[in-house]
């Protein structure tokens, strides 16, 4: 969409493209999947550790103040690798490798 996209265009879409580029198209599907399995990483990580420890407090082993710090503890992993997703780039073997699926580069055809 770039610069000629309506802003009400820009605010009901999904996703807006900020470049007229749309090769970066399979880069923002391989982005959404590898963020959307970090995700659930995430609440299946912090609801599998809340849980132990409420087992671990209610049989006494936990008390208050560790049952904070490993509640907070589980609250950085989650953040630290949520910010995995910082170190994505759209990589050019990555392009090389999406291109590759969808054309054919000796006669420059659309493979169906």
């Amino acid at each position: 969409m770039g610069a000629i996209g309506s802003d009400i265009a820009i605010e009901a879409s999904d996703i807006a493209l900020a470049s007229d580029d749309i090769k970066n198209i399979p880069y923002l599907l391989y982005l959404s999947k590898k963020t959307m399995k970090t995700i659930k990483l995430n609440v299946t990580f912090s609801l599998a550790l809340n849980f132990l420890a409420i087992i671990l407090a209610m049989t006494g082993i936990l008390n208050p103040v560790v049952g904070a710090l490993v509640h907070n503890l589980g609250s950085v992993f989650v953040i630290l690798n949520s910010a995995k997703l910082l170190k994505t780039r759209n990589n050019l073997a990555l392009n090389c490798k999406t291109e590759s699926l969808f054309t054919n580069e000796s006669k420059g055809a659309l493979i169906v």
